[in-house]
């Protein structure tokens, strides 16, 4: 049997959370079924260069990273059991902004963390349009504030201060 190949190696910044995880997993488990019904009707070799190819960016970085193949059926496999275990144990923070944020900026902060944090770290986004600008993360047991609501709470007995001087 062919060694696990998940390490705690970087995932892909295409991978977000667990929504892209588990998309990556009904698309190896299609991919798989696909093959494997085409090896029996006698035509492999179009199936394995067609579904291939339309493996999605994410499957496809996650399978380079982790050096798998995807013609191979023990790796796709191997991939399937490794992107559960994923989905059961990476680390997961949830972060909620007023606004959907743009894909590229969240990519961009999920590469930050994975750097400085974890590099399986998965995020979780929510929305919450109180919290105005910024966003607040949940960890764990953990609340970090980083909204604008809590700095404008935070400054208002100054503000009031300010104006009972007035």
């Amino acid at each position: 049997m062919a060694q696990p190949k998940l390490t705690v190696a970087t995932l892909p910044v295409y991978i977000i959370g667990k929504p892209q995880l588990r998309g990556i997993l009904r698309e190896l488990q299609y991919m798989d079924d696909a093959l494997h019904q085409q090896k029996l009707a006698g035509s492999v070799e179009v199936a394995v260069s067609a579904n291939i190819a339309a493996g999605s960016r994410g499957l496809s970085e996650l399978a380079l990273s982790r050096g798998y193949r995807l013609d191979s059926g023990e790796d796709r496999r191997q991939m399937v059991r490794d992107v559960q275990s994923l989905i059961e144990t990476a680390p997961e923070y949830h972060i909620s902004f007023a606004s959907e944020p743009p894909v590229r900026k969240l990519q961009q902060l999920t590469q930050w963390l994975r750097d400085n944090v974890h590099p399986q770290l998965l995020i979780q986004v929510g929305l919450q349009p109180s919290i105005t600008a910024g966003c607040v993360i949940r960890t764990g047991n953990n609340v970090i504030d980083l909204s604008l609501r809590r700095s404008f709470d935070a400054a208002f007995p100054a503000l009031l201060r300010g104006i009972q001087v007035l």
